[in-house]
């Protein structure tokens, strides 16, 4: 997949940076980490509202 968006790019990116504080140290690839912890908020108010 080839993305040619900067705006895309950046947002994925922070998405991608604010997924990876929410894990435990190490190292991440972006296929490992969860999807939920993506989107910005509590996890447990997102599946509330999701459910």
């Amino acid at each position: 997949m080839q993305i040619n968006n900067p705006a895309l790019t950046a947002q994925v990116l922070v998405n991608v940076a604010r997924a990876s504080l929410r894990q435990q140290p190490g190292c991440y690839t972006m296929v490992e980490l969860p999807v939920i912890d993506m989107l910005p908020g509590d996890r447990a108010d997102l599946i509330e509202h999701l459910v």
